[in-house]
């Protein structure tokens, strides 16, 4: 397969069920948003081949930092938003509203919302406990 896009380009065979091979083919663009564009990056990433832990010491308790991406089955795409979100006119909140919206043509046709939260952390006091 000849890959004639900017973005990478994984293929392999995966055995599925019945011991049989299925062609896998992974393709990886990555974007980058600014002053409300989105456009390609120049940095593109990597295709994750294999699940990588936040936590390698202790991969079998850690959650994902990325999820591996050469999958026999994957019904639709994936879309992953990575970056910091800061209080609406730079004022510290405890909490406001964030999203994330994919358009085309005017239309939407994914979007996430959230609610975000201020700088947290836990305190232990034994006379308390957590809090």
């Amino acid at each position: 397969m000849q890959n004639e896009t900017p973005f990478a380009l994984f293929q392999c065979d995966k055995m599925g069920v019945g011991r049989r091979f299925h062609g896998t083919v992974v393709v990886k663009g990555t974007f980058a948003l600014a002053q409300g564009k989105l456009g390609l990056a120049a940095k593109q990433r990597d295709i994750a081949l294999a699940d990588e832990p936040w936590d390698p010491a202790a991969a079998e308790r850690s959650s994902l930092k990325h999820a591996g991406e050469a999958l026999l089955v994957k019904p639709s795409t994936d879309v992953i938003v990575t970056g910091t979100v800061q209080a609406p006119g730079g004022t510290p909140r405890k909490t406001w509203d964030a999203a994330v919206e994919v358009r085309r043509r005017g239309e939407t046709k994914l979007a996430y919302r959230a609610q975000v939260l201020g700088p947290r952390c836990w305190r232990h006091t034994g006379a308390k406990g957590g809090r």
